[in-house]
């Protein structure tokens, strides 16, 4: 995606290019374009593949230093798995980016759920591995495989 600004565009990355052919902002409107940076639901094993080797690179990052592993295991067990991804470019008609399922109340209150539960299982698992003395990589790899169980629904609304 190209947002133009003044004589030059910024990438997706904030990577300076040059105008060529590029999307430019003014050509289309901001949900077309907007459409272009997400990935279709369909593509469920490119979503994987990029989970996997973000976890490699967290799992190796922990391997390396046990401060950086003790501060992560630490992190993923008490911070909340996120925000749903939402597809904003319709004010009155949000949805999730991926399913484009839209925004109600009662999927908003099983996101809330799930996530809450989550929240709770991943703290008393980290709570229990550590008391345990259990190394703080291998409580990370459980809390990964703890997040693997999540249904396949909420990891849409979550855009993993």
């Amino acid at each position: 995606m190209h947002i133009e600004l003044s004589s030059r565009t910024i990438d997706s990355v904030g990577s300076s290019v040059k105008n060529d052919n590029d999307i430019r902002s003014k050509n289309g409107k901001f949900s077309d374009i907007l459409s272009q940076t997400f990935r279709p639901k369909s593509d469920l094993t490119t979503r994987n593949v990029e989970l996997a080797r973000s976890r490699r690179e967290i799992l190796h990052a922990a391997s390396i230093n046990s401060k950086t592993a003790m501060k992560l295991a630490n992190d993923y067990a008490h911070n909340a798995l996120g925000s749903p991804l939402l597809d904003l470019s319709d004010r009155t008609n949000i949805r999730y980016s991926l399913t484009g399922e839209p925004v109600t109340s009662k999927s908003s209150q099983y996101f809330q759920q799930i996530s809450q539960a989550m929240q709770r299982q991943c703290e008393t698992l980290y709570q229990q591995e550590t008391a345990k003395g259990t190394p703080a990589i291998t409580i990370l790899e459980k809390i990964f495989s703890l997040h693997d169980t999540l249904p396949p629904k909420f990891r849409d609304m979550l855009g993993i």
